[in-house]
């Protein structure tokens, strides 16, 4: 399920992170950057896990 809502850094959605994802992959597959994610996340380093919540910009 992808919800969409507004923060304080504007419009964004909930993705859950599956097997063999990266922050790369997802960058690229929601056509963002990975400096974004990890700002939106509050995340220092590049390590995610499956079945963790990232907040990710909606396209417009």
């Amino acid at each position: 399920m992808i919800s969409i809502l507004e923060d304080e850094e504007g419009d964004v959605f909930t993705y859950t992170v599956k097997p063999g994802d990266s922050l790369g992959k997802i960058a690229v597959e929601n056509k963002t950057n990975t400096r974004t994610i990890k700002k939106l996340n509050g995340l220092e380093g590049d390590t995610i896990y499956v079945g963790q919540k990232l907040k990710l910009p909606a396209s417009r």
